[in-house]
C-alpha cells in the first residue's frame, strides 16, 4: 500500500509538472484575473491573481495536508497536526515574505523556497517547545517515532 501511495503522487505530480513546464511560461498564463480596487482618473487599480500565487497557494495546501496525512500514519491526532502545522505555518509564510525582500528587494511576494528554508531550520525548534507543553495542549509530537521511521524507510 506505500509503494502505491508513492506511484500515484509520484505520477499527480510529474504529470502536474509536465504541464506547468510547457504552458506556464507562456503569455496567457501569467494571469489568472484582476481584482479591481477604486477607480482613478481613467483606469482602475487592482490586484493582479497570478498562476505564480495559485500554484503557491496549492503548495502550501498540500504540503499541509500530507503533513496532517503522514502524521496520522503515525498515531498524531489529528488535532496534535493542526496545531503543529499551524505553528509552522505561522513562521514559514511571513518568513518566506521577508526572504523575498531581503534577497530580491520587492515588497510583496512569497517563495517556497525561503518558506522551506525557513521552515527547515526553525520547524525543529517550534515542534520541541510544543512538546514541552504536553499538559497544557494534551498530546506529544512524535518527533523522535517519526524520525525513526522515516529513517527505516528511506534504508
Amino acid at each position: 500500500m506505500n509503494e502505491l501511495f508513492i506511484l500515484v503522487l509520484g505520477f499527480a505530480v510529474t504529470t502536474l509538472y509536465w504541464w506547468a513546464f510547457k504552458a506556464l511560461p507562456s503569455e496567457v498564463w501569467q494571469f489568472i484575473g484582476s481584482v479591481p480596487e477604486r477607480p482613478s482618473a481613467n483606469c482602475w487599480s487592482g490586484i493582479n491573481l497570478t498562476w505564480y500565487g495559485f500554484c503557491s497557494a496549492t503548495a502550501y495546501t498540500t504540503g499541509s495536508d500530507m503533513f496532517i496525512l503522514l502524521m496520522g500514519s503515525v498515531g498524531m491526532p489529528l488535532r496534535g497536526s493542526l496545531i503543529a502545522a499551524t505553528v509552522i505555518l505561522c513562521v514559514c509564510v511571513p518568513l518566506s515574505t521577508l526572504m523575498v525582500r531581503w534577497v530580491e528587494g520587492p515588497r510583496y511576494g512569497f517563495r517556497l523556497g525561503g518558506a522551506s528554508f525557513a521552515g527547515s531550520c526553525d520547524a525543529p525548534a517550534r515542534l520541541q517547545s510544543l512538546n514541552s507543553m504536553v499538559p497544557a495542549v494534551g498530546f506529544e509530537l512524535p518527533i523522535a517515532r517519526t524520525w525513526r521511521h522515516c529513517q527505516s524507510h528511506i534504508s
